[in-house]
């Protein structure tokens, strides 16, 4: 199977969740991220892979609301240690995030090893942040904002660096 096209969900999936969350004013926290990722992959399978199990394909999706929720708190966490404009916090977020993301993926969707799992994991500190760092990069005023509330006043490159690479990285594990 060609991890192309999953990549290609998990790009749509991190442009409408960077578009989503300048128009939505989430306060603390916000579910869409999570949901848009989980319900892309969830999309990709139905169609390619034909699952037996409806279940499993919810349960996912649901596996991803949670590891973005993990993410988003434990880069909050963190920024209590590194402070809010920090790459750290976003490596720390998208390292939890895709640990708990993978081990659903193996559990819900395609088993994995445990190698696949680590290196996934290890995938997802990188991009989260090099997702940082571009968004920080390319547009300053972006995160002008610190995880006590307050919404993102511009696009986010986060989203889409992150979605993107870790379909792409699921694709490849396929």
């Amino acid at each position: 199977m060609n991890p192309l096209f999953l990549t290609l969900f998990g790009l749509v999936s991190g442009v409408l969740s960077s578009w989503i969350l300048r128009l939505v004013a989430f306060g603390n926290f916000s579910f869409w991220p999570g949901l848009l990722f989980g319900i892309a992959i969830a999309l990709f399978f139905i169609w390619q892979k034909k699952p037996n199990s409806w279940l499993k394909i919810f349960g996912f999706v649901l596996v991803s609301v949670v590891s973005y929720s993990a993410a988003f708190q434990i880069a909050n966490f963190s920024s209590l240690s590194f402070g809010y404009s920090s790459w750290l916090c976003f490596f720390c977020g998208g390292l939890v995030g895709a640990l708990l993301l993978s081990v659903g993926f193996s559990w819900l969707l395609h088993r994995l090893t445990w190698k696949q799992i680590l290196i996934l994991t290890l995938m997802g500190g990188l991009l989260g942040a090099v997702g940082y760092l571009t968004t920080n990069f390319l547009c300053p005023d972006c995160y002008s904002w610190d995880f006590g509330g307050g919404g993102g006043k511009g696009f986010s490159w986060l989203y889409i660096i992150w979605q993107t690479g870790m379909a792409l990285g699921l694709g490849v594990m396929l």
